[in-house]
This record gives C-alpha cells, sequence and structure tokens, in this order.
C-alpha cells in the first residue's frame, strides 16, 4: 500500500552470484549486484514481497556455478519461500 491507500506494486533487475552455500549471507552491492546464498536470498525477496515487490528480473551472469545448480537451487530454497502465502 502506497500513501494513498492503493497498491503500486514495483519491480527491479538483478545480477545475482548465487553461492554455492545455501546459508552464506545475502549481500547487495551498488543496489543490483546481489550476491550469496539461496536461503538467505529467498529471505531477502521475501521481505521486499511483503513491502510490495511484485517481481525480479534475476541475471545469473555473473555466476561461476553451471546454471542448472543454480536453478535447482533456486526452486528448492527461493521459489517456495518467496511464494507462500
Amino acid at each position: 500500500m502506497n500513501e494513498d491507500g492503493n497498491w503500486h506494486p514495483f519491480d527491479y533487475q538483478n545480477f545475482v552470484e548465487l553461492l554455492d552455500d545455501p546459508d552464506a549471507p545475502c549481500e547487495l552491492f551498488n543496489k543490483i549486484y546481489l550476491r550469496g546464498g539461496a536461503k538467505s536470498m529467498a529471505q531477502f525477496w521475501r521481505k521486499q514481497r511483503e513491502e510490495g515487490l511484485n517481481h525480479v528480473i534475476i541475471n545469473f551472469k555473473p555466476t561461476k556455478r553451471p546454471i542448472a545448480d543454480c536453478l535447482a537451487d533456486m526452486e528448492k530454497y527461493v521459489f517456495p519461500e518467496v511464494n507462500k502465502d
């Protein structure tokens, strides 16, 4: 909700480096580069969702891990947490 009482969704994009350790702390650099473990990223995005976040565009370009591993972590840790009611 915004000051006018209406819901105003917001979105943005991040370069994401998903670390091997799902419990690694999440850090945001320069408001665009997010680095950390899947569990802490899930908490980061969950909090933002509660504040009105509508969607995030994720760019795994800086990630050194295989993309299949990153997507598996997203499916296991991030999506269930961010999408729960």
